[in-house]
């Protein structure tokens, strides 16, 4: 299943306003609730994020959670209208929120490590962060998300893929050259 397959307008917060990371937590707990409930999923990604941040740099954070009662992945995306400092690995504030919440099965597991992987191939391209960024609404986003997978080859990590993005009312055509070595290499 593509990344696009898994999240809905429904789930994704373009804008959000939050000074720290915990108000960065409670809004995708918030996206979240229908799932898990609000309570449970805010502690849940509080709990996470004790273990070591998922703010992986460039302006990017993935929290991710498996939850036993999960059946298939959950991806929520949100924008903050400004930087949040997150923990990042590259100690730079966060703009960009994907959140992943999937099963424990191990039969079932193969889609969740599916979906984050995909999200850290795409998140590569500073074209697509941009992107991310200058969107209007979510259905824009998911298309986005969609042309990202529709441009890329069929093998991520070593072939490029070019893609045509709108950022700032201005068409950008980029041509990115994808490795396994970094997850935020450009």
């Amino acid at each position: 299943m593509k990344l696009s397959g898994m999240i809905c307008e429904g789930d994704i917060v373009l804008d959000f306003r939050a000074k720290t990371k915990d108000e960065a937590l409670a809004v995708l707990a918030q996206v979240a609730a229908g799932v898990l409930g609000y309570d449970r999923a805010l502690s849940a990604l509080r709990e996470r994020e004790e273990v070591v941040s998922t703010g992986i740099g460039n302006g990017v954070a993935l929290p991710h959670i498996r939850l036993d009662f999960v059946d298939t992945p959950v991806v929520v995306f949100a924008r903050a209208q400004k930087p949040v400092e997150f923990g990042a690995m590259d100690d730079g504030p966060c703009r960009l929120f994907f959140l992943v919440i999937g099963p424990t099965g191990q039969g079932v597991q193969q889609k969740y490590l599916q979906a984050m992987g995909e999200i850290l191939q795409m998140v590569r391209s500073s074209l697509i962060r941009e992107g991310l960024l200058a969107v209007e609404t979510a259905g824009e986003a998911i298309e986005m998300i969609r042309g990202y997978e529709d441009g890329r080859s069929s093998s991520p990590f070593n072939r490029p893929f070019s893609t045509q993005v709108k950022v700032l009312g201005r068409e950008i055509e980029g041509h990115v050259r994808g490795k396994i070595s970094s997850p935020l290499a450009h």
